[in-house]
């Protein structure tokens, strides 16, 4: 850390701890409480109310100033001009504009007589970081999912966000099972709902399980930023499956679970596989071998009738740039009245693979 940058965060213990010494000495005003309209993200050219509470001890009126200082913590704070938002007046409250980024320091002065300062200036002040606002800012997520909600309950997801003024912002919802296990890496994301301008989303979890929400938001539907702005939230569905059609569709639908695969010995392994509704699939699976975990991607058609679903496909490991020539996956699960799939796959590589199961996520 560089001398100037230290010394930036001694100034600041030492200007916090010398507040109560200010007061002592300074017993004609004590100014003690700063507040922001904002309590969120703040952004460059968004104005933003900054109020200060000061009592005299003998009743007179009290002044105040209003300043602030650009580029605070960094090596040219202390060469950075300070800048009067509004000069001495009995009104305790400023608007400041900033006009860029950045980390700033806002300071507040009160006195009886302004045309005469004591030397022990009473003094607030309070450090805020500026975001740039020709970006969005997601500020939180809330939803309103309890320990008691269960599979079947409809969720209300709801995300805030600020942005340019002169912009409309535009939300995407997904969520991710099998959220804090093993399985979360190789689990699929499902789209919960497609850009707009809708701010909330509501989702029915059919099955009980550990989940993750996440919202992005963006200005240019189909111009993401490098930087996606993203938040997300975890929460946990309780209850047992629920099976609101005793014969649903495949379509739009993921899947999780696990294959043994037996060559030489057998192991189990992780596979996520979803259905998309124009009759492909994509999935992911996992493979160790001598200790070491590989990831291979998979894709393909498929077809289904009631409770059957059956399909071809390839697959590539991840780390390799194509796939492979032919199809060297088939399969064919059959649903059973817990909901699961379970059915036989083969990859073409010689060894015995059974589906032990897979469940909707």
């Amino acid at each position: 850390m560089k001398i100037h940058t230290l010394w930036a965060m001694f100034a600041l213990i030492f200007f916090l701890i010398t507040f109560d010494a200010i007061y002592a000495t300074a017993s004609e005003v004590s100014i003690s409480e700063l507040s922001l309209s904002e309590t969120g993200s703040l952004q460059a050219g968004v104005p933003i109310t900054v109020t200060a509470n000061a009592e005299a001890a003998d009743g007179q009126t009290v002044y105040y100033k209003f300043f602030y200082c650009a580029n605070y913590g960094t090596d040219d704070y202390f060469t950075t001009s300070w800048t009067v938002v509004q000069d001495y007046s009995i009104a305790n409250s400023a608007d400041y504009t900033f006009p860029s980024a950045g980390n700033y320091i806002i300071v507040v002065r009160a006195v009886t007589d302004p045309e005469n300062e004591p030397a022990a200036l009473p003094i607030v002040g309070q450090a805020v970081v500026v975001g740039d606002n020709s970006q969005v800012s997601l500020v939180g997520m809330t939803s309103n999912a309890t320990p008691e909600t269960e599979a079947g309950d409809t969720v209300t997801v709801t995300a805030t966000a600020t942005g340019p003024s002169d912009q409309s912002l535009y939300y995407e919802f997904y969520y991710c099972a099998n959220y804090g296990s093993s399985n979360y890496a190789t689990t699929p994301w499902t789209l919960i709902q497609e850009y707009s301008t809708s701010n909330s989303c509501q989702y029915v979890f059919p099955i009980s399980g550990d989940y993750i929400i996440v919202v992005r938001a963006v200005t240019d539907p189909n111009n993401e930023p490098t930087a996606l702005p993203i938040v997300g939230s975890a929460i946990s569905i309780g209850g047992s499956t629920m099976i609101s059609d005793p014969n649903p569709s495949f379509a739009d639908s993921s899947w999780s679970g696990t294959l043994k695969y037996c060559y030489y010995t057998c192991q189990n392994e992780s596979l996520a596989i979803a259905f998309n509704a124009d009759g492909t699939w994509v999935g992911v699976t996992t493979m160790e071998f001598f200790s070491t975990v590989y990831y291979y991607e998979l894709k393909g058609t498929y077809n289904s009738s009631g409770d059957t679903i059956s399909g071809t496909g390839n697959s590539k490991m991840e780390t390799d740039a194509s796939w492979d020539s032919s199809d060297n996956i088939t399969f064919s699960f059959n649903r059973n009245t817990d909901g699961e799939l379970t059915g036989s796959w083969d990859d073409d590589s010689g060894a015995k693979i059974e589906l032990i199961s897979l469940i909707k996520q």
